[in-house]
Protein backbone atom coordinates (compact mmCIF):
# COMPACT_ATOMS: atom_id res chain seq x y z
CA UNK A 1 0.00 0.00 0.00
CA UNK A 2 1.26 3.15 -0.95
CA UNK A 3 1.72 5.67 1.90
CA UNK A 4 -0.75 8.50 0.80
CA UNK A 5 -3.83 5.95 -0.14
CA UNK A 6 -7.06 6.78 1.43
CA UNK A 7 -9.13 3.96 2.53
CA UNK A 8 -12.77 4.31 2.43
CA UNK A 9 -14.92 2.09 5.10
CA UNK A 10 -18.35 1.35 3.55
CA UNK A 11 -20.78 0.22 5.83
CA UNK A 12 -24.14 -1.19 4.87
CA UNK A 13 -27.86 -1.57 5.28
CA UNK A 14 -29.55 -4.31 7.09
CA UNK A 15 -31.52 -2.98 10.03
CA UNK A 16 -30.60 -5.35 13.21
CA UNK A 17 -28.06 -7.56 11.45
CA UNK A 18 -25.56 -3.81 12.35
CA UNK A 19 -24.60 -5.85 15.14
CA UNK A 20 -23.17 -8.00 12.38
CA UNK A 21 -20.81 -4.77 11.52
CA UNK A 22 -20.23 -4.04 15.22
CA UNK A 23 -18.23 -7.75 15.42
CA UNK A 24 -16.14 -6.96 12.21
CA UNK A 25 -15.10 -3.43 13.42
CA UNK A 26 -14.04 -4.23 16.67
CA UNK A 27 -11.44 -7.29 14.66
CA UNK A 28 -10.97 -5.46 11.71
CA UNK A 29 -9.82 -2.06 12.69
CA UNK A 30 -7.38 -2.69 14.74
CA UNK A 31 -5.24 -4.62 12.47
CA UNK A 32 -5.63 -2.10 9.73
CA UNK A 33 -4.36 0.65 11.93
CA UNK A 34 -1.31 -2.02 13.39
CA UNK A 35 -0.45 -1.75 9.33
CA UNK A 36 -1.22 2.11 9.17
CA UNK A 37 -4.44 1.68 6.96
CA UNK A 38 -7.12 3.32 9.06
CA UNK A 39 -10.28 4.50 7.15
CA UNK A 40 -10.37 8.34 6.40
CA UNK A 41 -13.42 7.80 4.13
CA UNK A 42 -16.33 6.48 6.05
CA UNK A 43 -19.70 5.75 4.03
CA UNK A 44 -22.81 4.64 5.34
CA UNK A 45 -26.62 3.50 4.48
CA UNK A 46 -29.53 3.01 6.42
CA UNK A 47 -28.08 0.89 9.97
CA UNK A 48 -24.81 1.77 8.37
CA UNK A 49 -25.25 5.16 8.88
CA UNK A 50 -25.55 4.94 12.55
CA UNK A 51 -22.07 2.81 12.13
CA UNK A 52 -20.65 5.50 10.24
CA UNK A 53 -21.72 8.41 12.48
CA UNK A 54 -20.68 6.38 15.19
CA UNK A 55 -17.14 5.40 13.79
CA UNK A 56 -16.50 8.98 12.78
CA UNK A 57 -17.45 10.61 16.35
CA UNK A 58 -15.12 8.34 17.99
CA UNK A 59 -12.32 7.88 15.85
CA UNK A 60 -9.98 10.23 18.34
CA UNK A 61 -10.18 7.98 21.20
CA UNK A 62 -8.53 5.12 18.78
CA UNK A 63 -9.79 2.10 17.22
CA UNK A 64 -9.68 -0.59 20.36
CA UNK A 65 -11.82 2.17 21.86
CA UNK A 66 -14.20 2.47 19.06
CA UNK A 67 -14.39 -1.01 18.65
CA UNK A 68 -15.27 -1.69 22.42
CA UNK A 69 -17.70 1.10 22.89
CA UNK A 70 -19.54 -0.58 19.37
CA UNK A 71 -20.31 -3.59 21.07
CA UNK A 72 -21.07 -2.54 24.44
CA UNK A 73 -23.75 0.11 22.42
CA UNK A 74 -25.15 -2.91 20.46
CA UNK A 75 -25.13 -4.99 23.98
CA UNK A 76 -27.61 -2.62 25.30
CA UNK A 77 -29.87 -2.09 22.37
CA UNK A 78 -33.41 -2.97 21.99
CA UNK A 79 -36.32 -2.41 20.30
CA UNK A 80 -37.67 0.12 22.09
CA UNK A 81 -34.32 2.00 21.20
CA UNK A 82 -35.45 2.08 18.04
CA UNK A 83 -39.33 1.94 17.19
CA UNK A 84 -42.80 1.86 19.28
CA UNK A 85 -44.35 -0.96 20.38
CA UNK A 86 -46.18 -3.04 16.76
CA UNK A 87 -48.55 -4.27 19.02
CA UNK A 88 -49.39 -1.43 21.22
CA UNK A 89 -49.80 0.77 17.98
CA UNK A 90 -51.57 -1.59 15.60
CA UNK A 91 -55.03 -0.61 17.09
CA UNK A 92 -54.20 2.99 15.85
CA UNK A 93 -52.79 2.27 12.58
CA UNK A 94 -55.53 0.10 11.81
CA UNK A 95 -57.96 2.46 12.36
CA UNK A 96 -55.79 5.20 10.46
CA UNK A 97 -55.87 2.80 7.47
CA UNK A 98 -59.53 2.44 7.32
CA UNK A 99 -60.02 5.90 7.29
CA UNK A 100 -57.48 6.57 4.68
CA UNK A 101 -59.26 3.86 2.48
CA UNK A 102 -62.26 5.52 3.55
CA UNK A 103 -61.55 9.26 2.54
CA UNK A 104 -61.82 10.72 5.89
CA UNK A 105 -60.16 14.02 5.49
CA UNK A 106 -56.85 14.75 7.05
CA UNK A 107 -56.18 10.94 7.83
CA UNK A 108 -52.92 9.09 6.12
CA UNK A 109 -50.63 6.55 7.00
CA UNK A 110 -47.04 6.95 6.51
CA UNK A 111 -45.28 3.74 8.18
CA UNK A 112 -46.63 0.54 10.20
CA UNK A 113 -44.13 1.73 13.41
CA UNK A 114 -43.42 5.15 14.97
CA UNK A 115 -39.77 5.76 15.29
CA UNK A 116 -39.75 8.30 17.84
CA UNK A 117 -37.71 6.13 20.20
CA UNK A 118 -34.38 6.92 17.74
CA UNK A 119 -34.24 10.62 17.90
CA UNK A 120 -33.01 10.45 21.72
CA UNK A 121 -31.09 7.24 20.64
CA UNK A 122 -29.17 8.68 18.40
CA UNK A 123 -28.54 11.88 20.22
CA UNK A 124 -27.44 9.73 23.16
CA UNK A 125 -24.93 7.51 21.11
CA UNK A 126 -23.22 9.86 18.75
CA UNK A 127 -22.16 13.08 19.78
CA UNK A 128 -22.59 15.64 16.53
CA UNK A 129 -20.23 18.19 17.27
CA UNK A 130 -17.33 15.29 18.14
CA UNK A 131 -18.37 14.13 14.42
CA UNK A 132 -17.54 17.28 12.76
CA UNK A 133 -14.28 18.09 15.29
CA UNK A 134 -12.94 15.06 14.03
CA UNK A 135 -13.24 16.18 10.37
CA UNK A 136 -12.42 19.49 11.02
CA UNK A 137 -9.10 18.01 12.55
CA UNK A 138 -7.62 15.90 9.64
CA UNK A 139 -8.95 12.54 11.94
CA UNK A 140 -10.87 11.44 8.88
CA UNK A 141 -11.09 13.12 5.60
CA UNK A 142 -14.87 12.49 5.66
CA UNK A 143 -17.99 10.96 7.10
CA UNK A 144 -21.04 10.36 4.70
CA UNK A 145 -24.45 8.91 4.49
CA UNK A 146 -26.94 7.70 1.66
CA UNK A 147 -31.12 8.68 1.56
CA UNK A 148 -33.62 8.57 -1.03
CA UNK A 149 -35.05 11.55 -2.75
CA UNK A 150 -38.97 10.67 -2.01
CA UNK A 151 -39.68 12.86 -4.68
CA UNK A 152 -37.27 11.76 -7.31
CA UNK A 153 -36.10 8.28 -5.98
CA UNK A 154 -32.41 9.83 -6.26
CA UNK A 155 -29.77 9.01 -3.63
CA UNK A 156 -28.74 11.58 -1.93
CA UNK A 157 -25.40 11.72 0.04
CA UNK A 158 -24.92 13.83 3.15
CA UNK A 159 -21.51 14.82 3.05
CA UNK A 160 -19.17 16.22 6.57
CA UNK A 161 -15.80 16.91 4.18
CA UNK A 162 -13.63 20.01 4.57
CA UNK A 163 -12.85 19.25 0.96
CA UNK A 164 -15.30 20.39 -1.95
CA UNK A 165 -17.76 17.39 -2.64
CA UNK A 166 -17.44 15.23 -5.36
CA UNK A 167 -19.66 16.19 -8.68
CA UNK A 168 -22.95 14.77 -9.01
CA UNK A 169 -24.13 12.64 -11.69
CA UNK A 170 -26.91 10.88 -12.96
CA UNK A 171 -27.15 8.80 -9.80
CA UNK A 172 -25.99 10.56 -7.13
CA UNK A 173 -26.33 14.49 -5.23
CA UNK A 174 -23.96 15.04 -3.10
CA UNK A 175 -24.91 18.18 -0.18
CA UNK A 176 -22.16 19.01 2.17
CA UNK A 177 -23.21 19.65 5.45
CA UNK A 178 -22.59 18.82 9.18
CA UNK A 179 -24.20 15.14 9.91
CA UNK A 180 -26.78 15.53 12.44
CA UNK A 181 -29.89 13.66 13.29
CA UNK A 182 -32.35 13.58 10.73
CA UNK A 183 -29.78 13.09 8.37
CA UNK A 184 -29.14 9.28 9.94
CA UNK A 185 -32.72 8.71 10.55
CA UNK A 186 -33.77 9.69 6.68
CA UNK A 187 -30.78 7.40 5.85
CA UNK A 188 -32.63 4.67 8.11
CA UNK A 189 -36.15 5.35 7.31
CA UNK A 190 -37.21 2.07 5.65
CA UNK A 191 -40.50 2.26 3.79
CA UNK A 192 -43.77 1.34 4.79
CA UNK A 193 -41.76 0.09 8.33
CA UNK A 194 -40.76 3.58 8.93
CA UNK A 195 -41.76 6.71 8.58
CA UNK A 196 -39.95 9.28 5.92
CA UNK A 197 -37.82 12.14 7.21
CA UNK A 198 -38.08 15.56 6.68
CA UNK A 199 -34.75 17.64 6.80
CA UNK A 200 -34.51 21.05 6.56
CA UNK A 201 -31.22 21.81 6.34
CA UNK A 202 -29.29 22.54 4.47
CA UNK A 203 -31.47 24.36 2.10
CA UNK A 204 -30.45 23.03 -0.86
CA UNK A 205 -31.89 19.76 0.50
CA UNK A 206 -34.87 20.42 1.59
CA UNK A 207 -37.33 17.68 1.42
CA UNK A 208 -38.90 14.17 2.79
CA UNK A 209 -36.34 11.40 2.45
CA UNK A 210 -36.61 7.48 2.73
CA UNK A 211 -33.97 4.91 3.25
CA UNK A 212 -30.86 5.09 1.10
CA UNK A 213 -31.01 0.89 0.81
CA UNK A 214 -34.14 1.56 -1.63
CA UNK A 215 -31.03 2.64 -4.10
CA UNK A 216 -27.61 2.00 -2.97
CA UNK A 217 -27.44 0.15 0.08
CA UNK A 218 -23.58 -0.48 -0.30
CA UNK A 219 -22.21 2.60 -1.17
CA UNK A 220 -18.99 2.00 -2.94
CA UNK A 221 -19.12 4.63 -5.66
CA UNK A 222 -19.59 7.31 -3.16
CA UNK A 223 -16.36 6.63 -1.16
CA UNK A 224 -14.42 6.28 -4.33
CA UNK A 225 -15.81 9.96 -5.62
CA UNK A 226 -14.56 11.03 -2.41
CA UNK A 227 -11.28 9.60 -3.08
CA UNK A 228 -10.84 6.55 -1.71
CA UNK A 229 -8.00 4.42 -2.93
CA UNK A 230 -8.67 1.41 -1.66
CA UNK A 231 -12.10 0.10 0.02
CA UNK A 232 -13.44 -2.11 3.01
CA UNK A 233 -16.99 -3.39 2.44
CA UNK A 234 -18.78 -4.66 5.39
CA UNK A 235 -22.01 -6.29 3.64
CA UNK A 236 -24.95 -7.55 6.20
CA UNK A 237 -25.89 -10.83 3.74
CA UNK A 238 -24.25 -12.97 1.50
CA UNK A 239 -23.16 -12.69 -2.14
CA UNK A 240 -22.84 -16.16 -2.66
CA UNK A 241 -25.67 -17.64 -4.51
CA UNK A 242 -28.32 -20.47 -2.34
CA UNK A 243 -27.74 -23.88 -3.04
CA UNK A 244 -30.03 -25.60 -5.80
CA UNK A 245 -33.30 -26.02 -4.07
CA UNK A 246 -34.85 -29.97 -4.16
CA UNK A 247 -38.10 -29.90 -6.38
CA UNK A 248 -41.16 -28.80 -4.15
CA UNK A 249 -43.06 -31.99 -2.55
CA UNK A 250 -46.18 -29.91 -3.35
CA UNK A 251 -47.55 -27.51 -5.25
CA UNK A 252 -48.28 -25.05 -2.72
CA UNK A 253 -47.78 -21.31 -3.84
CA UNK A 254 -44.70 -19.59 -1.88
CA UNK A 255 -45.85 -17.58 1.17
CA UNK A 256 -45.38 -14.40 1.91
CA UNK A 257 -41.91 -14.68 3.41
CA UNK A 258 -40.22 -16.21 0.02
CA UNK A 259 -41.71 -13.31 -1.47
CA UNK A 260 -40.53 -10.31 0.04
CA UNK A 261 -36.99 -11.88 0.28
CA UNK A 262 -36.79 -12.34 -3.14
CA UNK A 263 -37.22 -8.40 -3.56
CA UNK A 264 -34.66 -7.62 -0.80
CA UNK A 265 -32.65 -10.31 -2.45
CA UNK A 266 -33.03 -7.88 -5.71
CA UNK A 267 -32.71 -4.79 -3.92
CA UNK A 268 -30.19 -5.22 -1.54
CA UNK A 269 -27.87 -8.03 -2.40
CA UNK A 270 -27.56 -8.12 -6.50
CA UNK A 271 -26.60 -4.64 -7.11
CA UNK A 272 -23.56 -5.04 -4.47
CA UNK A 273 -22.22 -8.28 -6.40
CA UNK A 274 -22.49 -6.09 -9.74
CA UNK A 275 -20.46 -3.34 -8.44
CA UNK A 276 -17.77 -5.26 -6.62
CA UNK A 277 -17.57 -7.66 -9.52
CA UNK A 278 -16.71 -4.28 -11.66
CA UNK A 279 -14.35 -3.66 -9.25
CA UNK A 280 -12.60 -7.13 -10.11
CA UNK A 281 -12.93 -6.79 -13.27
CA UNK A 282 -11.39 -3.70 -13.70
CA UNK A 283 -8.75 -4.28 -11.93
CA UNK A 284 -8.05 -7.36 -13.74
CA UNK A 285 -7.73 -5.09 -17.35
CA UNK A 286 -5.13 -2.56 -15.59
CA UNK A 287 -3.11 -5.78 -14.40
CA UNK A 288 -2.95 -6.80 -17.97
CA UNK A 289 -2.39 -2.99 -19.08
CA UNK A 290 -6.06 -3.37 -21.09
CA UNK A 291 -7.38 -0.44 -19.17
CA UNK A 292 -5.00 2.92 -18.70
CA UNK A 293 -8.01 5.07 -17.67
CA UNK A 294 -8.83 3.66 -14.15
CA UNK A 295 -6.47 2.76 -10.88
CA UNK A 296 -7.32 -0.05 -9.49
CA UNK A 297 -9.08 -0.41 -6.35
CA UNK A 298 -7.93 -3.00 -4.07
CA UNK A 299 -10.77 -4.34 -1.62
CA UNK A 300 -11.23 -6.31 1.69
CA UNK A 301 -14.84 -7.36 1.64
CA UNK A 302 -16.23 -9.04 4.65
CA UNK A 303 -19.80 -10.53 4.67
CA UNK A 304 -21.80 -13.50 5.97
CA UNK A 305 -20.53 -16.70 4.19
CA UNK A 306 -23.92 -18.36 2.86
CA UNK A 307 -26.85 -16.73 1.86
CA UNK A 308 -29.00 -18.25 4.72
CA UNK A 309 -26.51 -17.59 7.43
CA UNK A 310 -28.29 -14.80 9.54
CA UNK A 311 -31.93 -16.12 8.28
CA UNK A 312 -31.19 -19.57 10.15
CA UNK A 313 -29.44 -17.35 13.39
CA UNK A 314 -32.56 -15.43 13.37
CA UNK A 315 -35.10 -18.40 13.66
CA UNK A 316 -32.68 -20.82 16.01
CA UNK A 317 -32.76 -17.34 18.41
CA UNK A 318 -36.65 -17.16 18.10
CA UNK A 319 -37.11 -20.93 18.36
CA UNK A 320 -34.82 -20.53 21.63
CA UNK A 321 -36.07 -17.31 23.17
CA UNK A 322 -39.76 -16.65 21.76
CA UNK A 323 -41.73 -19.30 20.75
CA UNK A 324 -44.32 -21.47 22.08
CA UNK A 325 -45.16 -19.53 25.59
CA UNK A 326 -41.81 -17.45 26.17
CA UNK A 327 -43.93 -15.56 22.91
CA UNK A 328 -45.26 -13.77 26.00
CA UNK A 329 -42.05 -12.32 26.86
CA UNK A 330 -42.42 -10.16 23.58
CA UNK A 331 -45.53 -9.88 22.07
CA UNK A 332 -44.18 -7.60 19.17
CA UNK A 333 -41.56 -9.91 18.22
CA UNK A 334 -44.74 -12.99 17.95
CA UNK A 335 -46.82 -10.35 16.01
CA UNK A 336 -44.16 -9.76 13.88
CA UNK A 337 -43.23 -13.76 12.84
CA UNK A 338 -47.29 -14.16 12.64
CA UNK A 339 -47.45 -11.57 9.91
CA UNK A 340 -44.61 -12.81 8.30
CA UNK A 341 -46.12 -16.63 8.14
CA UNK A 342 -44.26 -18.19 10.75
CA UNK A 343 -40.48 -18.79 11.49
CA UNK A 344 -39.06 -20.67 8.81
CA UNK A 345 -35.45 -19.50 6.84
CA UNK A 346 -37.28 -17.38 4.91
CA UNK A 347 -39.15 -15.13 7.59
CA UNK A 348 -36.63 -15.35 9.98
CA UNK A 349 -34.20 -13.46 7.19
CA UNK A 350 -37.08 -10.56 7.17
CA UNK A 351 -37.35 -10.78 11.06
CA UNK A 352 -33.88 -10.21 11.33
CA UNK A 353 -33.95 -6.96 9.98
CA UNK A 354 -36.40 -5.44 13.02
CA UNK A 355 -34.87 -8.20 15.67
CA UNK A 356 -33.39 -6.05 18.13
CA UNK A 357 -32.84 -8.75 20.80
CA UNK A 358 -30.10 -9.47 22.89
CA UNK A 359 -29.19 -13.42 22.20
CA UNK A 360 -29.49 -11.98 18.25
CA UNK A 361 -27.15 -9.94 18.62
CA UNK A 362 -24.39 -11.62 20.89
CA UNK A 363 -24.70 -14.40 17.71
CA UNK A 364 -23.98 -11.54 14.96
CA UNK A 365 -21.20 -9.82 16.98
CA UNK A 366 -19.86 -13.19 17.25
CA UNK A 367 -20.67 -13.90 13.55
CA UNK A 368 -18.61 -10.70 12.75
CA UNK A 369 -15.69 -11.08 14.66
CA UNK A 370 -15.09 -14.48 12.86
CA UNK A 371 -15.59 -13.39 9.56
CA UNK A 372 -13.25 -10.70 9.77
CA UNK A 373 -10.63 -12.95 11.21
CA UNK A 374 -10.77 -15.58 8.77
CA UNK A 375 -10.26 -13.02 5.87
CA UNK A 376 -7.06 -11.82 7.82
CA UNK A 377 -5.68 -15.01 8.67
CA UNK A 378 -6.38 -16.31 5.03
CA UNK A 379 -5.27 -13.52 2.77
CA UNK A 380 -2.52 -14.10 0.58
CA UNK A 381 -0.49 -12.64 -1.77
CA UNK A 382 1.72 -9.38 -1.66
CA UNK A 383 -1.44 -7.07 -0.99
CA UNK A 384 -2.51 -9.09 1.54
CA UNK A 385 -4.95 -8.58 3.27
CA UNK A 386 -6.15 -6.59 0.43
CA UNK A 387 -7.95 -8.12 -2.57
CA UNK A 388 -7.85 -7.63 -6.30
CA UNK A 389 -9.66 -10.27 -7.90
CA UNK A 390 -12.98 -11.55 -8.26
CA UNK A 391 -15.22 -12.28 -5.26
CA UNK A 392 -14.97 -16.05 -6.27
CA UNK A 393 -11.09 -15.85 -5.72
CA UNK A 394 -11.45 -14.17 -2.19
CA UNK A 395 -9.87 -15.37 1.01
CA UNK A 396 -11.58 -17.83 3.21
CA UNK A 397 -14.23 -18.57 0.75
CA UNK A 398 -16.14 -21.76 0.94
CA UNK A 399 -18.06 -23.47 -1.89
CA UNK A 400 -21.60 -22.54 -1.64
CA UNK A 401 -23.75 -25.19 0.14
CA UNK A 402 -25.94 -25.60 2.22
CA UNK A 403 -25.30 -23.47 5.21
CA UNK A 404 -24.84 -25.11 8.87
CA UNK A 405 -26.84 -23.40 11.21
CA UNK A 406 -24.76 -21.27 10.41
CA UNK A 407 -1.55 -2.47 -12.57
CA UNK A 408 -1.17 1.12 -13.25
CA UNK A 409 -2.29 3.93 -11.54
CA UNK A 410 -3.56 7.03 -13.17
CA UNK A 411 -6.00 9.68 -11.71
CA UNK A 412 -9.94 8.13 -12.28
CA UNK A 413 -11.09 5.68 -9.88
CA UNK A 414 -12.59 2.94 -11.25
CA UNK A 415 -16.47 3.16 -12.01
CA UNK A 416 -18.50 1.70 -9.78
Amino acid sequence: MAADDNVGLILAGGGARGAYEAGVLSTLLPALEARGESPSVIVGTSIGAISCAFVAGNTHLGVEATGAAALNRWREVSRGHVMSSLVGGLPLTTLRYLGEALGVPGVRVQSLVDTAPLIETLDAWLDWGQIHANVRSGAIDSAAVVATDARDGRSVVFVDTNAKPPADDERLRYVKTPLRNEHIRASSAIPIVFPPIEIRSPAAARGWYYDGGTRMNTPIKPAIDQGADRVVVIALDSVEAPPPSKPAASGSPPDFGDAALHLLQGALVDPLVEDVRRLAQVNRLIDQGADTAHRPIPYIFIAPEHSATIGEIAREVYDEYYSGLKRLRNPDIAAMTRLLGGSGVSQGALISLLFFERPFVERLIVLGQQDARRWLDQATGPDAPWHHGPLETRPGRVEAAAPRTRRQATKRPAPV
